[in-house]
């Protein structure tokens, strides 16, 4: 399934975005996600997230999060009320459960 448009980025660019930050991490240019750093979750899925899928400026503009803080950053304009509280939540020191990366990957359809 195709990746949507993100702030103008297409899915081949949102791929290829991937890719070079995948690149990256394996030949030690960029050490792998460990933290969020919205939540400061460090168990379970901590991926990389980016408002700029430009090739030149990718690797300057990433933030690490955990795949719940991934979820509302990618989804505030259609769940307003339920990120907000979320993010209030986080705010109040709250952690929420983390998600198992192996679980993900083998309930995928792609």
């Amino acid at each position: 399934m195709p990746l949507a448009t993100w702030k103008g980025f297409d899915h081949k660019q949102r791929m290829a975005g991937a890719k070079i930050i995948d690149t990256a991490i394996r030949v030690g240019k960029l050490r792998p996600p460990a933290k969020c750093i919205r939540c400061g979750q460090t168990e379970g899925e901590i991926l990389y997230h980016t408002d700029n899928y430009s090739p030149d400026q990718i690797l300057n503009c990433l933030e690490e999060v955990c795949w719940q803080c991934h979820y509302r950053i990618h989804n505030e304009h259609r769940f307003l009320e339920s990120c907000k509280k979320y993010w209030e939540d986080i705010a109040q020191g709250k952690m929420y459960p983390p998600r198992d990366p192996l679980k993900r990957r083998a309930n995928r359809t792609d």
